[in-house]
C-alpha cells in the first residue's frame, strides 16, 4: 500500500448501474431466469413502485424506485440462493465467480459471489466491482471532493501535504524524493482532467502546500487500472497487459507466420479474420486447449451475391470463445471509442531478422479515421511501427482501453505503406461481434461461426 485509501466495495450504489432504466425494465419483464428470481425477492414496496408507475420506464431518472430496487439488490448479495445451475446455465461466469460454486461462503465471500453473479447476468447495466487500489487512484480518491469538506459542508481542498502526512514512513525510506514524485503524477492527472490543482494553502511549505480536487472518482475506472496507466505513462500499460497481448503462430500450406490476439471479459480471444482464414493452423502460444476448449470462432458475414448465403465480411475480426477462460487470472482489456491524434501503444509479436519473436511495444497516435474505398468501412489510420506479425493486435490509448485491432495492409493501401503508417479496425466492429455472438441482435450485421477442429496438441484446424 502507497497510502491511506483501500475500499473493496461489493454493494450496489447508484453508480453502479451503468443503465438503471434498462435494468428496471429487464426485472419488471421477468423475461430470463435470473430477473424472475430477483423479481420474487423484491419487497412489496419495491413491486408497489412498480405498479405505480405511469407510461414506460423513461420516467424513472430519479424515480424513488431506483433507490427501493437498489436496497433490494444489496438485501439479496447478502443471501445464498441467487446461483442455480439452470438459473445461469446460458450465462457464463468469470473465473473469479466460480472458485465460490458450490461451497459454504462467509458472508462477505457470498456478497461476493452474489455481486459477481449480478454482473455476467447484466454485463451492460451493472458496473464490474473490484478493488480500488494503486497509487494514482488513491490520488484522485484522496482528493475527490466529497471528502474536502468541513464540518458545515463548505469545500476545503487538501493538500499535498496532508497527503504525504497518510504515507507509511517506510516509502520515505524507500523512496527518498517521494513527495515530488508523487506531485509529478498529480500533474499527469491533471492533463487528463482527472485532478484539478485549485490553489496553495500559505500556512505550508512549498511545493507541497499545493492544494487539489477531484470532482469525479470511478470505481470502475479505478479498478480497471485507468488511473494508474494515466499518471505512469504507457510503461505501465505494457508492463501490466504483457500477459494479455497472445502470440499465434500460424501455418497456411509450406508457409509458417505469426499473428496477435488479445484477451477480452467472457473468455474470448480477439484477432484478426485473416489469421483464421481457410485451411489455416493455429497454435495459440501458452494455451492448454484440454483445460480450456475451444467452443466456437466467430467472424462478422455479409449477404452478398448469393442470396440467403451468408459469406464472410469485410470486417477484419475475429472472436474465439473458449468454454472456461484459456488465460486465469490475466487482465482483460476493455475497449473505448478512438480520438483523432490521441497518443496509442500497440503491442504485438512482428517478426525481427536475427531476434526472438518476443512482444514488441510500439507508441504512436491516431492520425485519422478515414473510410476505406477498396474495403468500403472506416479504418483507423496510426502512426506507430508495426509488421505482418502485429495482426490482429490491439491500438490502446492512455486508458489501458483498446480502441482498435491492427489490420494487414492491401495493395490499394500502398500510399499509407509509403508513409509508414499502419491501419486498424475500429473498435466498434468488436463489439458489434461480441454482441452477435452473445446473441443479441442487430441491424444489417450476421455472425458467422467458422468450422474448425482441435487435434490432441492444440492446433487448431480451420475447415476449408
Amino acid at each position: 500500500m502507497w497510502c491511506p485509501v483501500r475500499e473493496i466495495k461489493w454493494y450496489v450504489d447508484l453508480g453502479d448501474l451503468r443503465n438503471r432504466l434498462r435494468l428496471a425494465g429487464r426485472i419488471a419483464k421477468r423475461g430470463d431466469p435470473v430477473s424472475e428470481y430477483l423479481w420474487d425477492q423484491f419487497s412489496e414496496d419495491t413491486k408497489t413502485l412498480f405498479a405505480a408507475m405511469e407510461g414506460p420506464l423513461g420516467s424513472v431518472v430519479e424515480n424513488p424506485l431506483i433507490g427501493s430496487m437498489i436496497s433490494d439488490l444489496n438485501r439479496i448479495l447478502e443471501k445464498p440462493g441467487l446461483y442455480d445451475p439452470d438459473r445461469f446455465a446460458r450465462i457464463r461466469l468469470p473465473t473469479d465467480a466460480i472458485q465460490f460454486v458450490g461451497k459454504q461462503l462467509s458472508l462477505v465471500d457470498q456478497i461476493r459471489f452474489n455481486r459477481l453473479l449480478l454482473e455476467a447476468a447484466y454485463a451492460n447495466d451493472i458496473a464490474r466491482s473490484g478493488v480500488i487500489e494503486g497509487l494514482a487512484a488513491e490520488i484522485v480518491h484522496f482528493f475527490w471532493n466529497v471528502h474536502s469538506v468541513d464540518e458545515q459542508g463548505n469545500p476545503v481542498p487538501k493538500t499535498l501535504h496532508e497527503f504525504l502526512d497518510e504515507c507509511p514512513d517506510y516509502h520515505y525510506r524507500r523512496h527518498p524524493n517521494l513527495g515530488l514524485e508523487i506531485r509529478r503524477y498529480c500533474h499527469n492527472l491533471i492533463a487528463e482532467g482527472l485532478l484539478f490543482s485549485v490553489g496553495f494553502n500559505p500556512e505550508q511549505e512549498l511545493p507541497y502546500s499545493e492544494q487539489f480536487l477531484s470532482y469525479f472518482f470511478s470505481k470502475t475506472m479505478a479498478a480497471y487500472g485507468s488511473y494508474e496507466f494515466v499518471a505512469f505513462g504507457f510503461s505501465k500499460v505494457r508492463d501490466y497487459f504483457a500477459k494479455s497481448v497472445i502470440k499465434l503462430i500460424i501455418e497456411e500450406g509450406d508457409k509458417q507466420h505469426v499473428g496477435t490476439g488479445f484477451l477480452m471479459d467472457d473468455a474470448t480471444l480477439v484477432t484478426a479474420a485473416h489469421c483464421v482464414a481457410k485451411g489455416a493452423l493455429i497454435r495459440i502460444d501458452g494455451w492448454d486447449h484440454l483445460k480450456a476448449p475451444l467452443s466456437r470462432i466467430s467472424i462478422l458475414g455479409d449477404y452478398l451475391s448469393k442470396p440467403f448465403v451468408l459469406e464472410p465480411g469485410k470486417e477484419d475480426v475475429a472472436i474465439l470463445e473458449f468454454h472456461s477462460d484459456p488465460f486465469p487470472n490475466t487482465p482483460k482489456f476493455q475497449l473505448w471509442q478512438e480520438s483523432v491524434l490521441d497518443d496509442i501503444l500497440v503491442m504485438g509479436y512482428p517478426q525481427l531478422s536475427g531476434f526472438q519473436s518476443g512482444l514488441i511495444a510500439s507508441k504512436g497516435e491516431v492520425i485519422s479515421k478515414e473510410m476505406s474505398t477498396a474495403r468500403n468501412q472506416p479504418l483507423i489510420i496510426f502512426s506507430a511501427s508495426v509488421k505482418g506479425g502485429n495482426s490482429g493486435g490491439p491500438l490502446i490509448n492512455r486508458l489501458g482501453k483498446v480502441v482498435g485491432l491492427v489490420t494487414n495492409l492491401a495493395k490499394a493501401d500502398r500510399d499509407v505503406r509509403k508513409l509508414g503508417y499502419g491501419l486498424a479496425t475500429p473498435a466498434q466492429p468488436i463489439l458489434d461481434l461480441r454482441n452477435l455472438a452473445l446473441g443479441r441482435a442487430m441491424n444489417d450485421k450476421e455472425v458467422l461461426s467458422l468450422p474448425f477442429k482441435c487435434d490432441q496438441e492444440g492446433i487448431i484446424s480451420i475447415n476449408k
